[in-house]
């Protein structure tokens, strides 16, 4: 699930989603009018695996910040390597919750 932080990034969100559905993830946009603690939550109890917020320093850096399905918080990191990372767990088949 991506999640901009306000008007503004929702640009840079389509855009990463666009960027994950080509490496063939599922990935969806979560553009509705709620909090983002709302969001996040949403997210959560929806099962997404992985939880990319944006805002205005992820777009500036073309990064996001990544949070996974129990809560915690991965830090923010480059969106190239967070499809690489994803790719490889893809790939290998692995179970691990963090890359």
């Amino acid at each position: 699930m991506v999640i901009p932080v306000g008007g503004n990034s929702e640009s840079y969100g389509r855009q990463v989603v666009k960027q994950f559905h080509e490496a063939g993830f599922m990935v969806d946009l979560d553009n509705q009018g709620a909090t983002l603690n709302k969001k996040i939550r949403s997210a959560q109890l929806a099962q997404y695996n992985y939880i990319f917020v944006v805002g205005d320093k992820e777009r500036e850096s073309g990064a996001v910040n990544v949070r996974s399905r129990g809560g915690k918080q991965l830090g923010s990191r480059q969106t190239e390597e967070v499809l690489r990372s994803l790719i490889h767990l893809r790939d290998t088949r692995s179970n691990q919750n963090e890359f």
